[in-house]
């Protein structure tokens, strides 16, 4: 069934002030409804409760932060918790793990349990995107692996698509590759569909400067891919198309 617009409306503002009060008063003085009745609705079109959602969506923001490497207690607060405590416990009562864990382990990483199971929830919020595609980036690699000062350097992105829907054929699956701003390169040249469920590795082959490769600098660098990025593809979302990884090159 089709969401009632209004209850469409209570959850993009969900989506854009998890940080803020979400609370139901919060939410029915805003959109002038019932609180029985969005109660009711919620669940009925959702399948979860109100607050469960909240909870879960304030999770989902939170795995990101960290997977990005914004530390715990700042993790917490920036996606709406208001207690540290209650937040470590939730975290880990839904995860399986702490936050600080979870940091350790998925930092600069693509978390797929936790991709497939936003990508599940927006399905069921948002029905009207089942058939799309949904890409996200798997990893980031280079090449060499150990890239020394003065090195010429090759990015690629594995891509996945995990939504329900091929990507079109004959439209470009592109990928920028950023140190710093702005693009430095890019992959522009996959024109093939990628259908539900497969992975492709995509080698840049353009960049600013007319060549294809990053000629290395000694330091320690933060290298972020984001797929599609020039907005071809029409997809469930796009706030899962980027990965940040981290680097160092040596001197020679």
């Amino acid at each position: 069934n089709k969401i009632p617009e209004k209850l469409v409306q209570v959850l993009d503002y969900i989506e854009n002030n998890l940080s803020g009060d979400l609370s139901l008063e919060k939410l029915i003085n805003t959109f002038f409804m019932d609180k029985f009745h969005l109660c009711r609705q919620f669940k009925k079109y959702t399948g979860y409760s109100l607050h469960k959602y909240i909870i879960l969506k304030r999770v989902f923001k939170a795995k990101s932060l960290l997977r990005e490497g914004v530390n715990v207690t700042s993790a917490c607060f920036m996606s709406g918790f208001n207690d540290y405590s209650h937040f470590v416990r939730i975290f880990k009562k839904i995860t399986g793990m702490s936050p600080l864990k979870y940091a350790k382990l998925y930092l600069n990483k693509v978390d797929i349990n936790e991709a497939n199971e936003y990508y599940s929830m927006f399905i069921k919020s948002y029905p009207e995107t089942f058939g799309l595609p949904d890409l996200i980036i798997a990893d980031i690699l280079w090449s060499p692996q150990n890239p020394c000062e003065g090195d010429d350097v090759i990015f690629s992105a594995v891509i996945k698509n995990i939504g329900t829907g091929s990507t079109p054929a004959g439209v470009i699956l592109g990928v920028g590759f950023c140190i710093g701003f702005p693009t430095y390169s890019w992959s522009d040249n996959h024109v093939l569909p990628l259908a539900p469920g497969e992975s492709i590795t995509l080698p840049a082959n353009g960049g600013c400067n007319g060549a294809n490769t990053w000629s290395a600098t000694a330091g320690v660098h933060i290298l972020t891919a984001f797929v599609d990025d020039v907005c071809r593809i029409k997809e469930v979302t796009r706030e899962n198309n980027k990965l940040t990884k981290t680097f160092i090159v040596e001197k020679k």
